[in-house]
């Protein structure tokens, strides 16, 4: 099984599925996307949240688009799943104002036993964190008395059918002193503590593995002292036909079949690794690794030298 090409949400069908073209939401603190008819309404809201009620010039902020999706329905990752697409963010920032990294959290494994498929999702809420530098102090941005951040957003939702929403959200900060918001702040540092780290930087490392086998097409990944690991697959990660079954087991070694390299763009195993147990991951507290290694050898360098001439 192959993963299927992410369509826009113009295009997006699904058998079965409820398809709405739904309007953008009045820009608020706390606003939700508008249904297609009047009777209609939204299965997911965005708003757009901090981690402070006020900013200062010179200081790291962090910003979320924060989609609250009601019981029983699901969006999606930002990597591979096989019968959805992933939600679409845009921020706007003020003058002076940097986006720096963005941290999704991790997803929820959902197999669909039926046809041996397998989606990432998210139930509830998905808070995805951006981290934002504020201006210099002493440039004429830092002098601003306030900021206004706008987010907009696509996204699909789930149940027994499925349907894409939209939607827009806004806010304003003062700036002054440092204010945790106690309201939001739970939600992005639980986003914030899964920031992947590279596996080259870990101290595990060293007594870990990563092994591409070309010959059996596998992907082998040993970790000692891991008691459980979870991968999920990335935008532009080769296909793994059997993920929905080998994507997740118990204990150190993790070994995923690869597809046929029929796509040159998909030429990584590209991803994010859950791990409990070691590298201070607990049993309430998994380590997450950021993997992105090529699946085959590289090219050995091109050179244009002249062959010397021989008389």
């Amino acid at each position: 099984m192959k993963y299927p090409a992410h369509l826009t949400l113009a295009t997006f069908a699904l058998a079965g599925a409820a398809i709405a073209v739904p309007t953008l939401g009045q820009p608020a603190t706390t606003p939700g996307p508008q249904a297609e008819s009047p009777g209609a309404r939204a299965h997911a809201t965005l708003s757009l949240i901090s981690n402070t009620k006020a900013w200062q010039p010179g200081e790291t902020l962090l910003l979320a688009f924060n989609l609250d999706i009601e019981d029983g329905w699901h969006t999606y990752w930002r990597g591979v799943s096989d019968t959805g697409q992933p939600p679409e963010f845009k921020l706007t920032l003020p003058d002076g104002f940097v986006a720096g990294e963005w941290i999704w959290p991790a997803p929820r494994r959902e197999i669909i036993k039926a046809v041996n498929a397998l989606d990432h999702v998210y139930e509830h809420r998905l808070t995805v964190v951006v981290m934002v530098q504020t201006p210099a102090p002493g440039t004429k941005e830092a002098e601003a008395t306030s900021a206004h951040f706008a987010a907009s957003g696509m996204w699909l939702v789930c149940k027994s059918a499925c349907v894409p929403e939209k939607g827009e959200a806004a806010l304003d900060l003062p700036r002054g002193h440092w204010q945790r918001d106690e309201e939001h702040v739970k939600w992005i540092e639980e986003t914030g503590v899964q920031k992947p780290k590279r596996f080259d930087d870990l101290t595990i490392s060293t007594s870990s593995s990563l092994i591409f086998d070309q010959t059996k097409g596998t992907y082998s990944l040993s970790i000692p002292g891991a008691t459980e690991m979870i991968f999920f697959p990335d935008k532009g990660c080769i296909a793994m036909p059997q993920l929905y079954r080998e994507g997740r087991v118990q204990g150190p070694d993790l070994t995923l079949t690869l597809a046929p390299q029929d796509d040159p763009t998909a030429d990584r195993i590209k991803g994010l690794l859950k791990v409990w147990g070691v590298g201070g991951g607990t049993a309430a507290t998994p380590l997450y690794v950021e993997i992105d290694e090529p699946t085959k050898p590289p090219e050995p360098p091109k050179t244009n030298h002249e062959p010397d001439m021989v008389k």
